[in-house]
């Protein structure tokens, strides 16, 4: 298992119409958003206006879990929610998709070839978590608190590790302090192989 812990002072942010987004990770390494030569990007946003229009990402799936706030997403032709916190939505980039609201949102953009599940994991202080790993990647972003993961590595809030390979693996995950994890499990779709 290769592993890599991305700490938050490492981030990138950038300005889009309705507010910045910082990139967590991106796969492969050298890749970016503007060729669209990624095959899976993770990143937060904060939607600063109260109405915004989604950057298209043709050819691309899309997973949006609400951080903070109240979000109305809209996909033209095709369905709209309510998301509060910790309610994820799932989605095609190339949709027309809009929002109203305010709020900091995490998002997971992915080709097709690969399958993702977010999950929101809530730690009470001194729990321990036993995460399997039976994906190619394990992707942890600590929203809030502290944690450390196989006695090794110590996340602050913000920071990211990913566990890559890590099929067969087991981390053990504790919390230092009362904290909120988003994971994300990442596998390559055999029939693409």
């Amino acid at each position: 298992m290769k592993t890599q812990l991305i700490p938050s002072a490492a981030h990138t942010t950038t300005q889009w119409s309705g507010g910045s987004t910082t990139q967590l990770f991106i796969f492969p390494n050298g890749s970016n958003v503007s060729d669209r030569n990624f095959y899976f990007r993770i990143s937060t946003a904060k939607v600063e206006v109260s109405e915004s229009t989604f950057t298209p990402f043709v050819g691309f799936d899309r997973t949006l879990l609400i951080l903070d706030g109240s979000i109305q997403i809209s996909h033209e032709g095709h369905h709209k929610r309510v998301l509060k916190p910790f309610d994820q939505d799932f989605f095609k980039g190339d949709w027309n998709t809009k929002s109203v609201g305010i709020g900091v949102d995490f998002n997971v953009i992915i080709k097709p070839e690969f399958s993702n599940t977010t999950e929101v994991l809530k730690i009470s202080k001194g729990e321990e978590v036993a995460i399997e790993g039976s994906s190619n990647w394990l992707i942890f972003y600590l929203y809030k608190g502290a944690i450390e993961i196989n006695n090794e590595f110590l996340l602050q809030q913000s920071d990211v590790l990913v566990a890559e390979e890590s099929e067969r693996e087991v981390l053990k995950v504790i919390a230092d302090e009362e904290s909120i994890v988003i994971l994300v499990k990442i596998s390559v779709l055999k029939s693409q192989l």
